[in-house]
């Protein structure tokens, strides 16, 4: 009995002292498996992707995958935060900002070897890269290499026009447009001297003057040089410069690299975004044998 009486008293018990301790501030009450406590908030969800609509504008411009892992190695950001940045700034119409960065960007992943691209996510296809290949006498895999190393020397804007102009010369134009010779084969070798020992900057110059395509103008300076004529095709490069109406040139079509113009920006006491627009002007200017001087005084310091 009771044994009995204490049993029902243990429920009241329980109450009285739940109450007890709650007047006297006592610890939190017991929350049973299963259950929460309705002023809890819903727990936040961290690093949430951007939306669709906030990575429309990077998706509708010409910014390839590559260039989200430069401008992401530059920036410091990931992949969808670099994404994000690259559609804000578009929207802000800060685009040539962000060609800008690219630039700076390419010149850190020069130096430091990181990021690497694929063909893919340069925007090509194995098709583009077999072209190249055909047209700069490459097997495949060096000419994938070749386009990522150009499209970080030269630019992404130099790369679309060679991929280009490969395609055509390979099987998109007829031989006399392509540069063709009587055999129908193409000019490999004075594409190569071209590439050995001349740049962009010297073929838009003499396309001009010469009133014909690139690729045309690129094999016949090649096969000038190969004839020993290279102090005549410097002279009609330089007289060039100062015709009416004569292309600009870039630092992305010159044969120069990232470390030249490291080197000269050491050398000239200037930053390297400013050394590549001098070294850009001194060409222009028809200096180029002064900077080439100039470039192997800085080398040896």
């Amino acid at each position: 009995m009771l044994f009995k009486s204490r049993t029902r008293l243990l429920p009241a018990l329980t109450v009285l002292l739940s109450l007890l301790g709650l007047a006297c501030g006592g610890g939190d009450p017991v929350i049973q498996s299963g259950e929460q406590e309705a002023s809890e908030p819903p727990h936040d969800v961290q690093g949430a992707l951007p939306t669709a609509d906030e990575l429309a504008a990077y998706t509708n411009s010409s910014f390839t995958m590559c260039d989200v892992k430069v401008l992401g190695a530059y920036w410091g950001s990931l992949e969808y935060d670099t994404k994000e940045t690259i559609s804000s700034k578009i929207l802000a119409g800060g685009e040539p900002l962000v060609g800008v960065a690219l630039d700076e960007g390419r010149s850190k992943a020069l130096s430091t070897g990181q990021p690497t691209c694929s063909i893919a996510e340069m925007g090509y296809t194995p098709s583009d890269a077999q072209a190249v290949a055909d047209n700069w006498n490459y097997d495949l895999s060096e000419a994938k290499s070749a386009m990522f190393n150009k499209y970080l020397n030269q630019g992404k804007d130099w790369l679309a026009e060679e991929v280009a102009r490969s395609r055509s010369a390979t099987g998109h134009m007829t031989a006399a447009e392509a540069g063709e010779d009587d055999d129908g084969e193409l000019p490999d070798a004075g594409i190569e001297a071209f590439w050995d020992q001349s740049d962009m900057c010297e073929a838009r110059m003499l396309a001009h003057i010469w009133n014909q395509g690139l690729y045309e103008t690129k094999v016949q300076i090649g096969e000038k040089l190969l004839a020993d004529m290279g102090e005549a095709v410097r002279s009609q490069v330089n007289a060039s410069y100062f015709t009416e109406s004569a292309p600009e040139c870039s630092w992305s079509d010159l044969s120069y690299g990232y470390d030249d113009a490291q080197a000269l920006s050491k050398y000239w006491g200037s930053e390297v975004s400013e050394t590549k627009t001098r070294m850009t002007h001194k060409i222009r200017s028809g200096n180029r044998e002064y900077l080439n001087e100039e470039l192997q005084r800085a080398q040896t310091m």
